[in-house]
């Protein structure tokens, strides 16, 4: 760059770091010696400007130069910048180092044209070069027929001409001729005829439009016999469907609420007939526990009482019978069969009344009662906390 003489000094350690301003200046100063009327466009203060000065210049050394120069590498400012800022200026050192002579000095001051601007004056000269080339040709191919055309043309021309031959030839030609200008009139005149026709068709559906449109903005005006009677149907309609939406809601929810009460009243019945049946277990467990102590009692005391009051065969039966009141449901009643006084009177101490338990709830709950006839082998009588 010193020797061709630009005016700044690059030193080794310019590039080490991105340095955009010396790019732009060094694009700027080649761009210059390749093309002196050149000025790139773009600047370095924002990014579409860097761009654009990057784009000119590599578009203007290609064109000028023929040289293909890599635009990121230029863009990013660093050491390949660098790489490809040295082919521009090797290319204008050598030829500054290229030897001139006489022939080429006298060349020097020729001015350079720009034809970019030209191009369709070039397109135009390949079309014409093209044309005169086929021509060209053509025109070979019948001077090739030359020697043969000439001998019939020097015939036709020493033989004496025929007036009535070539008045009848000349008749013939006019009135073919005449025949096709007929044809051509006629043609003309039915194309005249064709297009009068859709014209006058045009028209006639123009009018058919201007009626159709008068018949319906009529129409549009006129109001319909039962078009009040249709407005209040379709209010009262809309007024009935949001009742029965309400209604048909209303419905659900009681069904919801009627299906949740009837399973909670299936529950609590399941929960009391197993309150119930665990009652009656206990109940006999006790009797059968009561009945073998007392019996081993017995055995050693009153063997000859035993002996002249023999049990009865059977036992008699004592029912505890468990009745519900309320709804459709009714627990299956639990029995049982226990012993007549008669036959404890020896082990008996003491006879409890009956035990009546009355269980109450609210509306719709079940209602229980447990009736117990008898009690044999207690000592004291259950308490309403205990039962």
């Amino acid at each position: 760059m010193r020797s061709l003489g630009f005016p700044q000094l690059i030193s080794l350690e310019s590039f080490r770091s991105p340095n955009w301003p010396l790019v732009e200046s060094c694009s700027r100063w080649l761009a210059a010696r390749v093309e002196p009327d050149a000025l790139l466009a773009g600047g370095a203060d924002t990014l579409e400007q860097r761009v654009a000065l990057v784009t000119h210049a590599t578009e203007l050394f290609h064109s000028r130069a023929n040289l293909k120069l890599n635009g990121k590498r230029i863009y990013g400012a660093d050491g390949w910048a660098v790489r490809e800022l040295l082919k521009v200026a090797n290319l204008l050192r050598s030829a500054l180092d290229t030897p001139r002579h006489d022939d080429q000095l006298a060349d020097t001051d020729t001015l350079v044209y720009d034809v970019s601007n030209r191009i369709g004056e070039i397109k135009q000269a390949r079309t014409l070069a093209t044309e005169i080339t086929a021509q060209g040709a053509f025109l070979y191919d019948l001077l090739a027929k030359e020697p043969e055309n000439k001998d019939h043309r020097n015939k036709a021309l020493s033989r004496q001409m025929d007036l009535s031959s070539l008045e009848t030839a000349l008749s013939r030609a006019v009135e073919a001729m005449s025949s096709r200008v007929d044809a051509v009139r006629e043609q003309t005149a039915s194309v005249a005829a064709s297009e009068a026709a859709l014209d006058a068709k045009i028209e006639r559906r123009r009018a058919e439009l201007q009626r159709a449109e008068k018949r319906l903005l009529t129409l549009q005006k006129i109001k319909p016999a039962y078009q009040s009677e249709l407005t209040s149907l379709e209010t009262e309609i809309a007024s009935l469907w949001d009742h029965y939406v309400l209604r048909y809601r209303c419905v659900e929810a009681l069904k919801h609420r009627l299906s949740v009460l009837e399973t909670a009243q299936a529950e609590a019945a399941e929960e009391q007939q197993a309150a119930i049946m665990q009652l009656i277990h206990k109940y006999e467990a006790e009797d059968v526990l009561g009945k073998l102590s007392d019996s081993d009692e017995l055995d050693s005391s009153d063997e000859a009482k035993e002996s002249k009051q023999p049990r009865p065969p059977t036992r008699p039966k004592t029912r505890l019978r468990i009745k519900t009141a309320g709804g459709g449901w009714r627990p299956r009643p639990a029995t049982r069969t226990l012993g007549a006084p008669g036959d404890y009177e020896d082990i008996v101490q003491g006879v409890e009344e009956p035990v009546q338990v009355l269980s109450e709830g609210s509306e719709g709950s079940l209602e229980s009662e447990l009736r117990l006839t008898e009690r044999v082998g207690r000592n004291s009588a259950l308490s309403d906390n205990e039962f």
